[in-house]
């Protein structure tokens, strides 16, 4: 459980780079472990689910009464934690052709840019999906007890999650600026 335990800069009156840089590693970390574990477990029951459901439908003649929407509803969290956990991890689909023709200087301000830029997105996203998820709360499936806000929370959730992976990517980026501003 070492990837919880943040230091109490809370506490201290001077924040070393040091301590700050590990901290930020640490709460990187704990959303990695958050996603990866959720897609884990998201993709097991949908797995499970699916079986099931077949197995029902097919042997049965009698489908699992409210079992597509729930796959639905498990489907959309895997797919936004998964997306959360690739752009942490700056794994996601990126056309870098013309970025990798750049001299190291250029790189390092259009990767800025571009994060900035993303952040702005993300801004947006949240802004409206979290109303829109909380609106959502009021209508239900067609045969579940579940608010499809359920599901859609996963959208201002996972938004959150890519704020903080990228601000995180900011910050490392600018601390390793030396390396991109030496090379020209």
């Amino acid at each position: 459980m070492g990837i919880f335990k943040l230091s109490p800069i809370f506490l201290t009156k001077k924040i070393s780079n040091k301590m700050f840089i590990l901290n930020l590693k640490r709460v990187e970390n704990i959303l990695f472990y958050i996603e990866e574990k959720g897609c884990i477990f998201l993709g097991f029951t949908l797995f499970i689910l699916s079986i099931i459901m077949v197995i029902s439908r097919y042997l049965f003649s009698s489908p699992i009464t409210g079992g597509d929407e729930l796959a639905n509803w498990l489907f959309v969290w895997f797919s936004f934690f998964g997306i959360s956990n690739l752009v942490g991890k700056n794994e996601h689909a990126s056309v870098d052709f013309f970025l990798n023709s750049l001299s190291s200087k250029s790189r390092f301000y259009i990767q800025i840019i571009n994060k900035i830029v993303i952040l702005c997105m993300l801004f947006i996203i949240l802004y409206k999906g979290m109303p829109f998820a909380i609106r959502m709360m009021t209508i239900y499936w067609g045969n579940l007890p579940i608010p499809k806000g359920c599901a859609t929370f996963a959208i201002p959730t996972t938004v959150f999650f890519m704020i903080v992976h990228i601000l995180i990517s900011i910050v490392f980026l600018f601390k390793e600026r030396g390396k991109y501003l030496k090379n020209k």
